[in-house]
């Protein structure tokens, strides 16, 4: 399961690889995008939703809220007390 969350991270932030040169990032958030990978630390990928928005609200310059089936995803991981395992 957590393979296929970091997975599915990996696969949302390659998406959006184009904030790497687009001059909004700053150094130590440049280095953190790119650490999300499929074998990313606990920390990376408990980050990672939270952090991308950040940058995308930053990039389009209004809040972007990331709503989607990752995030209803982990929140049922949460739920059933599996998050646990990822922290």
């Amino acid at each position: 399961m957590r393979k296929k969350i970091c997975q599915t991270l990996t696969d949302l932030y390659n998406q959006y690889a184009f904030l790497l040169e687009s001059g909004c990032l700053k150094e130590a958030e440049r280095e953190f995008f790119q650490r999300v990978s499929p074998d990313m630390a606990d920390c990376v990928a408990t980050l990672s939703l939270e952090s991308l928005s950040c940058y995308l609200s930053r990039y389009y310059k209004k809040e972007v809220i990331m709503e989607d089936t990752l995030q209803n995803a982990l929140e049922q991981i949460e739920a059933r007390g599996y998050a646990a395992g990822l922290r």
